[in-house]
């Protein structure tokens, strides 16, 4: 009898190991894009909904767009590391244009609009004295350059040894 007991015992346990890793979620790669985010106000400080933002990449011309909500907040997605100039255009408001902004991986770039009223022609260049700062996450990323891997000894060239470099990476 003690013998079946234990064989019930441990199907038990494996069964009940085996549900707990079987629960767990998969590993989602991680990506080294960006995003924007921010909100649209008109002169009034009241928000501007539908307006559509639009980031183009300086060096491929893509663009990468978002629509305002109720609140007037936007958000631009996926976003490739590079250089950006933003636009925020609204029926009615001239175009809001900033100085192009250099996005690196993993940052979440906050830009705000205040868009003033005008026609469709007139364009307005938005222009900030600070840095854009990443406020909405604590994540740290870096862009390690083609120059820097091709002057730096790697032993045996394991590209591994890069991610020391990075702020925070401990061996």
């Amino acid at each position: 009898m003690p013998i079946s007991r234990m064989r019930v015992v441990g199907l038990l346990f494996f069964l009940v190991l085996g549900l707990v890793l079987g629960a767990q979620p998969p590993a989602v790669a991680q990506t080294g894009a960006a995003s924007i985010t921010g909100l649209l106000t008109d002169q009034s400080g009241a928000a501007a909904p539908g307006a559509t933002v639009t980031a183009t990449n300086q060096a491929t011309s893509v663009e990468y767009t978002a629509v305002s909500n109720d609140a007037g907040n936007y958000t631009v997605t996926s976003v490739p590391v590079g250089t950006y100039v933003v636009k925020a255009a609204l029926s009615g408001f001239k175009t809001a244009t900033t100085k192009p902004i250099e996005l690196e991986a993993k940052q979440i770039a906050r830009l705000d609009f205040k868009l003033q009223v005008g026609s469709l022609e007139d364009t307005v260049e938005v222009t900030a004295e600070a840095p854009v700062l990443q406020t909405e996450s604590a994540t740290v990323g870096e862009v390690i350059s083609g120059t820097t891997v091709n002057s730096l000894p790697l032993n045996g060239r394991n590209t591994g040894q890069l991610a020391l470099l990075l702020p925070g990476v401990v061996t």
